[in-house]
């Protein structure tokens, strides 16, 4: 199926209009291969007028590499959260959470909605449950822990389809479902499915998980941050970016499981002021993408120069 980018430009081909498109994922020549890929790079090699923006430095390279022939102005402008994420820290209860949200509904605590027992660690995970977003180094990394009683997961996102895989994964979805059930009829896992509460469980988690193998920027990762949730996750794409030096944010190769174990152990290991430091920490970077920034510099490169 055409998509929209390819529409668009071709759409306004000859046109004044200013056609401006995103990228958003870290396109590579031996994954994106179909029919709507090759189109898309015609139709901008057709419409040189249309200006290309990159949600990272890292899917900025990488668009680079798959088309080199695209010779459309190109410019890196990270991706903005929703201003609901961005709240104050304050010195915070036992678990060091943030407070002052507007929504009332934040008050109650997502372990009590849940029937958590209290002082339960939790791991949060956001993002579609399939290979691409390392559901399953999620769950090996966490297992352990699991088993040792000392957190509960809480997986948030729908669950792939097998069409949705590439040939040869089929297999991939059944072994993950198999071993997150297991966990999840010991009473430490929780499927939430779609959830339009995010910044709310994100309040009252622990730690997000984010063992992405692909990822052009990592919004989520930004709405954790803003949030004042300190996070594991890959070093994969444009994640690195979107944490800086901030060390609330903890970074493992995305295939190291026992990394990733770790790196999980020593934020449960943070005393209670540790904590609220990684927290305040963690708001400030994430801070730095609002939607007010990304719209007045996508505003400046669509209407003004070409560099």
């Amino acid at each position: 199926m055409v998509g929209p980018s390819t529409i668009s430009a071709l759409a306004t081909l000859g046109l004044p209009t200013v056609c401006l498109l995103g990228i958003h994922a870290i396109f590579e020549k031996n994954t994106h291969r179909g029919v709507r890929f090759t189109l898309l790079k015609q139709a901008l090699r057709l419409n040189k007028k249309a200006k290309l923006y990159c949600v990272s430095e890292a899917s900025n390279q990488a668009w680079a590499a798959f088309s080199p022939r695209t010779s459309n102005p190109r410019k890196t402008i990270y991706n903005a959260i929703d201003d609901e994420f961005i709240g104050d820290v304050s010195n915070g209860d036992s678990h060091g959470e943030i407070s002052n949200y507007k929504n009332s509904n934040y008050s109650l605590c997502i372990t009590d909605e849940l029937n958590i027992p209290a002082q339960t660690k939790i791991i949060l995970f956001v993002g579609s449950l399939v290979k691409n977003k390392g559901i399953d180094t999620a769950i090996n990394a966490a297992a352990p822990l699991l088993q040792r009683g000392k957190c509960h997961v809480l997986l948030v996102g729908e669950a792939g389809k097998i069409e949705q895989f590439n040939p040869g994964n089929e297999a991939f979805y059944q072994s993950f479902y198999n071993k997150a059930k297991a966990l999840e009829r010991a009473g430490v896992l929780t499927f939430l499915g779609h959830r339009s509460d995010v910044a709310r469980l994100m309040h009252h988690s622990t730690v997000l998980l984010h063992p992405a193998r692909s990822e052009g920027f990592g919004l989520v990762i930004a709405e954790a941050l803003a949030c004042g949730l300190p996070v594991v996750a890959s070093r994969s794409g444009g994640i690195p970016e979107v944490v800086g030096d901030c060390p609330a944010a903890l970074l493992c190769d995305a295939e190291d499981t026992a990394s990733f174990r770790q790196s999980l152990e020593n934020i449960f290991s943070k005393s209670i002021s540790e904590l609220s430091e990684l927290r305040r920490a963690a708001q400030r970077q994430g801070a730095r993408f609002t939607p007010a920034h990304r719209t007045e510099k996508l505003l400046s490169y669509a209407l003004g120069s070409e560099d």
